[in-house]
């Protein structure tokens, strides 16, 4: 999830923030920038028409302020306003055509859901490698007959686990379909559970005496010759390799077209994760999406169907449980593929400041931070 939509105000360091020397203006007007605070970058601009739009930068929090100015006791005043609850969150933008790196973007999130779905369906394929263990030093090192000798008899070891991981993945896919198959049936549930715990075990045994082959070659000086992976059920639906996929491809006549939608406030650069898109068509079928970390949410449509409506909720990753997420928005196909959909971040951030004083001091802006301490001057640009 963003950090940025899911940080507050308390997560500013303000102690980290140093002091300076003050130094008196007469006309505050402008556009100015803080000096003399490390590691932060802030600007503020006070507007003829008594607006003012501060911004800070600090690490990865990113914050805007707007509202009101005033000058008062010799000195500025900032007053924060909230964008307003009736207001919409959301709202549908601009629209583009499919373009390659579109079409990269979806072949990667197709790739990654079948991941997915095929680990969820075999989950011994997440069976991770071992590391190799350090070294211990012998009070009498082995010889080097003794070595090759180790090096070779692992690898026996090793086809026979290869072996027995397949026969278990293998009894395994099968109970856990025929459990599918079914359905409520507690004791076929409780086999296949079983089975997938087995096969799982398998897995584990093959990776680790794969480690123990490498370390035996290793000491050995000599080279892991290739060894062939634990074949796995076609149930089991592993994609192919998506190295590919990280390259934008030519966008033709041969290659299906996508739709989708990106979700962002272009204002602050902020895209919106875990957003739960609902896409409907033309022929009465809905799909799910939910928008990744970049804010995007793609999908394929059938064929023949076009998209006539989407329905935004808020996702179980999204940085908002905020009801007023929930909108619904008519699209026109004819616009384009991929929607712009834009959202008023400031809505979902805990407020820098309600109030602000800023004392005028020369040309500079002296400002009194929220722990109430006085830290840099912002000069006018």
């Amino acid at each position: 999830m963003n950090t940025f939509l899911r940080r507050t105000a308390g997560a500013l360091s303000f102690a980290l923030l140093l002091s300076v020397a003050p130094a008196h203006a007469t006309e505050p007007g402008g556009r100015y920038v803080l000096q003399g605070v490390m590691e932060t970058g802030s600007e503020l601009h006070l507007r003829d028409d008594g607006r003012f739009e501060w911004s800070l930068a600090y690490g990865a929090l990113d914050h805007i302020e707007r509202g009101r100015w005033t000058r008062e006791d010799g000195g500025v005043l900032l007053f924060s306003e909230r964008p307003g609850r009736g207001e919409p969150l959301f709202r549908l933008d601009q629209a583009f055509a499919w373009d390659a790196d579109a079409e990269a973007r979806l072949r990667r999130s197709e790739q990654g859901i079948a991941f997915e779905r095929a680990h969820a369906r075999c989950p011994f394929l997440s069976v991770a490698d071992h590391a190799s263990a350090p070294a211990i030093a012998d009070a009498e090192p082995p010889s080097q007959a003794a070595l090759d000798q180790a090096a070779r008899d692992s690898l026996p070891l090793l086809d026979d686990t290869r072996k027995v991981a397949e026969s278990a993945a293998e009894s395994a896919v099968k109970i856990a379909v025929h459990a599918e198959l079914l359905g409520s049936d507690a004791g076929a549930r409780r086999d296949a559970e079983q089975a997938m715990q087995l096969a799982i075990a398998a897995m584990e045994a093959y990776r680790a005496n794969l480690a123990h082959a490498r370390e035996a070659h290793g000491a050995a000086g000599l080279a892991m010759p290739a060894v062939p992976e634990p074949r796995v059920p076609a149930e089991c639906g592993l994609p192919a390799d998506g190295a590919a996929t990280a390259t934008p491809v030519a966008i033709g006549p041969d290659v299906g077209r996508g739709i989708g939608v990106v979700i962002g406030d272009p204002a602050v650069g902020v895209r919106y994760p875990g957003m739960r898109v609902e896409f409907e068509f033309s022929d009465g079928h809905r799909e799910q999406r939910v928008t990744d970390r970049a804010g995007w949410a793609l999908l394929r449509p059938r064929a023949g169907a076009t998209l006539r409506r989407l329905w935004l909720s808020s996702g179980d990753d999204a940085p908002t449980p905020d009801p007023e997420v929930a909108q619904t928005f008519d699209v026109d196909p004819a616009r384009g593929d991929v929607h712009a959909i834009v959202f008023d971040s400031a809505r979902m951030m805990t407020p820098m400041f309600e109030r602000m004083t800023l004392r005028i001091d020369g040309e500079a802006l002296v400002p009194t931070w929220p722990d109430g301490e006085e830290r840099g001057r912002y000069v006018r640009e």
